[in-house]
Formats: C-alpha cells, structure tokens, sequence
C-alpha cells in the first residue's frame, strides 16, 4: 500500500484538515517485478547467443583458413609432378628427333605438354580464386565507366583486326575496391570479346534500376547462349561447349567475377539468348558513393 497526506489550507474560522490518498499499488509492483525479471532473462539470453555466434564465427574462420592452407599446400604440390612430367616429354621430344623417329609420335608428346601446361594455369587460377577469398577489400569512389574505357582500350589494341564499337555509359560511379572491380569489367569484357568473333562487336555497359536497386549490365551482339546454361557458366572450369570462341580460355574468368562481386555482398547473373547475343548483370551491394567519415575538428 502507498500513503500520500497533504495538508489543506482552509479559510479563517474553519478546522484545518489533511487529504489522505491511499493507494493499492501491489499490483504495479508485481508488474515491475516482472518486468526487471524479463529484462535479466532477454541479458542472459542475449549474452549466451551472442557468445554462441562469436564460438560458431571462429569456428567457421579457423575451417576456412585450414581449407585455404589445404588447398594452397594442394596446389603448390600440384605443380612439382606437373613441370617433371613437362620436362620429361620435353627430353623425349628431343630423343625422338635425335634418332629420327617415326613423326607420329611427335602429336602425342606435344599433345602431354600442352595438358601439362594447361593444369599449370588451371591450379595458377585456383590459387588467385583463394586469394580473392582472402583480401581484404579498400572501397572508395570508383568512376567504372573510366576503369571500363581503359580496359577496352587494352583489347582494341591487343587485337586491332577484331572491329566493332563499345558504347559505355559515362560516369558511373560506385564504392567499390578499385582493383578487384577493374577484375571483374575485365572478365566480362573478355567474355564478350571472345564470343563475339563471328561479327563487328557492339558491346555495351550502362546501368539500370531495380526495386531501388543500382544494376550494372554489359550486353554483346555475340553468339549468346541458351539460358538453361545461366548458372553453369560461372562455375569453375565450366566451357560451353559448340560455340564458337575466337580463343582458348580456362573456364575461370566469370567464376573469378562471381567471387569478387560476393566479396562485395552483391549479386551477378547472366542471360543469353542464341545468336543474338549475352547480357551479364551485377550490382556492388552498396550506396552508388561511400559515406566519408565525419573529419575530426583542427
């Protein structure tokens, strides 16, 4: 119970007089029990998932760096057996013309240097996969119609017999890892680049939106493909098979673009169509500028 008294002033000639207000306030008091004994639970709770997911966080960081040192041990002692095998048909490349052998031999053995090779930069591009997986990315302001323009400028110039026209979007602007994004518009361009031999190439780079959504795209007049290969193609080492290429590539060019676009929490999806061409889309996941820091007062 709760008391209040409160003395009354009254008018000359009359009785004073105290107002008593009392109260039942058990009630209430239950209330407020209850709700300190909810708030203790919700912190012990809080403290235990929080210490659960800190456990389940380093758990999953320790397996992931065991599976990194496995797989780059994996690689590097991939490539000793690889060269021995190089070095080895190599010599006998050597013996065969040294003793004037029949020439059918000779496709055989130049065909096991070429695989060999070939393991080489597959387990090369593996081991750059993992370093994705490990950078730590820089983000800031990227002008990517600049980073676009320069790099199509480097396939122009590689391959001037190849004619066409890029048509890029000025101004894009996005927080990004410079570097790692620059990776990216190359695989695409690559991508584009190659399949996109048969004719003149027309390959553009723009953006649009989506559910407030910034999505860039970079869409060729190439071969395309069919849409039933959108997933695969961004697997490891995965190649489409019957269609034409003007080079021989090692399936890991959009699996690198995928991996870097995740680093960034973003999204990257391709659609094709056959004969007329591809368009690969991506976003980074963020606002289109970075958010500087407050600078601290002189």
């Amino acid at each position: 119970m709760r008391i209040n008294a409160r003395r009354m002033l009254q008018k000359a000639g009359l009785a004073e007089s105290i107002l008593l207000v009392i109260e039942d306030i058990t009630e209430r008091l239950k209330i407020e029990k209850e709700l300190k004994e909810s708030e203790q639970r919700y912190k012990v709770l809080s403290q235990a998932l929080e210490h659960q997911v800190n456990e389940r966080t380093s758990e999953i960081q320790a397996t992931n760096e065991e599976l990194e040192a496995v797989v780059y041990s994996m690689a590097h002692d991939l490539y000793s057996p690889l060269r021995g095998i190089s070095g080895y048909t190599g010599m006998l490349n050597e013996l065969l013309e040294k003793c004037q052998c029949d020439a059918e031999y000779k496709p055989y053995t130049a065909h096991i240097q070429y695989i060999t090779h070939r393991m080489e930069h597959m387990i090369s591009a593996v081991r750059f996969l993992l370093g994705i997986f490990k950078a730590n990315y820089h983000k800031q302001n990227i002008n990517l119609s600049d980073i676009f323009t320069a790099i199509s400028k480097e396939f122009m110039n590689k391959d001037p017999q190849h004619t066409g026209e890029f048509i890029i979007e000025p101004n894009l602007i996005d927080c990004a890892d410079n570097e790692a994004v620059s990776e990216v518009i190359r695989s695409l361009i690559s991508n584009s680049w190659k399949y996109t031999t048969q004719q003149p190439y027309r390959i553009e780079f723009g953006k649009t939106y989506k559910y407030g959504s910034t999505i860039y795209y970079i869409k060729d007049n190439g071969v395309g493909f069919d849409n039933k290969h959108a997933q695969q193609i961004f697997r490891p080492f995965y190649k489409l098979e019957g269609y034409p290429t003007g080079e021989q590539g090692y399936g890991m060019g959009l699996t690198i673009a995928h991996a870097i676009i995740r680093k960034h929490l973003g999204d990257i999806w391709a659609e094709g169509d056959e004969g007329k061409g591809a368009t690969f889309y991506f976003t980074l996941a963020g606002s289109e500028t970075c958010i500087e820091a407050p600078r601290k007062a002189a």
